[in-house]
């Protein structure tokens, strides 16, 4: 866990937890030693991790979100799993529909253009630079909401980010103006936001923290010792996650679309339909995590024709099912891993937005005996909102902290 050189004097820090995702971030704050995510300016609690600009503008979250479809090359998305990495090292596989990562030198960057004038040059930003522009976004919608410029975070990072990512992570901060209090991992702010809760009793436990996320889904085992967490075992994923899911009614609602419609041209192999069949099938997709029917629709698909048709969630649950296998074989794998059985595991934290899917919930209710809680929306009504756990826990981290330097200096 590392640390940075404080700025604020520890009486003056105004704190907040921080999960920055590969796809979607989130900023909380703790009031009465409750933990809340704040909102940014556009009403979004779950802020898409993209910076886009137009005209010298510059966009962030849902609205940076919504110009992949009309500004792809001067969007810049799925870049914190970039940040302190070296080029050969990257996947640039979820970058091909906005900015790609480019090496030059030691860095990684993106060419784009973030200036008003018509001839201006277009930039060379660094992966660094891009992180720090997005985390000040995140700053500013926090110090807004609280009516009060936030000095330092807790931030939560994956398990298997490297000592150089968790540098490159301090540094992208630091020069956003925020100090990083600690670096939390995810799966540890995820279990500390269900012990934190006042109904909490601390046990001894084995728990499975499964985190699917948009880009990547990441399995931890933990054991639980008088408050103490210890990482059993762990498995990374990048195959099994969000983005294969909208892949499946992508696929799906583009062979309806060619069927209707014969002689027209698929719109997966265009650029512009294929961004506008992402967006609405991960809106398809939400929609069906809270009802049994969801719609879709785009209008001019492709060469102005418009598209729109309906799915249900059991036909939706049988066309992803391969998706949905994956992760129960993540889940399994991990809990082989840490040397156990399915019988041991006391408590499964589902965490990350793809945890609302009910089905995925529904499919580990099956992998576990009864006595094991499934800790999601959909099988436990005192489980708290998936996609907000992470930063949660950080938020609740960073008061922990906040209060100990309070009563030592």
């Amino acid at each position: 866990m590392a640390e940075s050189a404080s700025k604020a004097a520890p009486g003056e820090r105004v704190v907040i937890g921080i999960t920055f995702g590969n796809s979607n971030s989130s900023i909380a704050h703790t009031v009465d030693d409750k933990a809340e995510v704040i909102a940014n300016e556009d009403g979004d609690r779950q802020i898409p991790t993209i910076l886009s600009y137009v005209d010298g503008d510059e966009y962030y979250g849902q609205q940076a979100k919504n110009f992949l479809v009309r500004n792809p090359k001067n969007t810049v998305a799925y870049f914190r799993d970039i940040l302190g990495q070296d080029f050969k090292s990257v996947d640039p596989t979820h970058n091909h529909a906005s900015a790609h990562p480019q090496e030059a030198g030691d860095n990684v960057v993106f060419t784009i253009k973030d200036k008003a004038e018509e001839d201006a040059e277009p930039s060379t930003l660094t992966v660094s630079e891009i992180a720090t522009r997005y985390l000040r976004r995140l700053v500013g919608a926090a110090s807004e909401y609280l009516g009060k410029k936030v000095t330092s975070a807790v931030i939560t990072i994956p398990t298997n980010f490297t000592e150089k990512q968790k540098a490159a992570l301090i540094a992208a901060a630091a020069a956003a103006d925020l100090e990083v209090l600690q670096l939390i991992s995810e799966p540890a702010a995820a279990v500390l936001a269900y012990d934190a809760r006042p109904e909490a009793t601390i046990s001894d436990k084995i728990i499975v923290v499964a985190d699917l996320g948009g880009s990547r889904s990441d399995v931890t085992v933990l054991a639980s010792r008088s408050g103490m967490y210890t990482i059993l075992a762990t498995v990374h994923d990048y195959e099994y996650h969000g983005i294969a899911l909208d892949k499946v009614l992508i696929d799906h609602f583009s062979k309806e679309f060619l069927k209707k419609n014969p002689g027209a041209k698929d719109p997966r192999e265009n650029p512009r339909s294929l961004a506008k069949l992402r967006l609405e099938a991960e809106s398809t997709k939400r929609a069906l995590s809270r009802s049994t029917n969801a719609s879709f629709s785009v209008e001019s698909l492709i060469d102005g024709l418009d598209f729109a048709s309906t799915i249900n969630r059991l036909r939706y649950e049988t066309i992803a099912r391969t998706v949905f296998e994956g992760f129960n074989r993540l889940v399994e794998s991990a809990v082989k891993k840490a040397g156990l059985d399915p019988l041991d595991v006391d408590e499964v934290i589902m965490s990350g937005g793809t945890s609302n899917t009910p089905r995925i919930a529904a499919n580990f209710r099956y992998i576990f005996p009864e006595s094991t809680r499934i800790l999601a929306p959909s099988t436990d009504p005192s489980a708290l909102n998936p996609s907000e756990l992470q930063a949660r826990g950080a938020a609740l981290q960073a008061s922990l902290i906040q209060e100990h330097h309070h009563h030592h200096h």
